[in-house]
């Protein structure tokens, strides 16, 4: 989840949200991987009936907290 407490407009429909499908093909990883990861907290996401989606902002901190840039510089 996310460091802070802040939560996102679920009914903002000017939002493009993530699917567990969208977010595993765009970070190339399979869609059991992605559910884990939400299902351990690792990345904030929201339960909509069965389907789970995730706010962009969200899977950007994700990256912001997990990786660092390549030069070695860290964040």
């Amino acid at each position: 989840m996310t460091d802070t407490n802040e939560t996102h407009d679920v009914f903002d429909a000017s939002i493009d949200w993530l699917s567990v499908a969208d977010l595993a093909a765009r970070w190339k990883l399979s869609k059991m991987t992605i559910y884990r990861m939400c299902l351990r907290g690792e990345i904030a996401h929201y339960r909509l009936r069965r389907t789970i989606v995730i706010h962009p902002e969200d899977a950007e901190d994700y990256l912001r907290r997990n990786f660092h840039d390549v030069i070695g510089t860290t964040p």
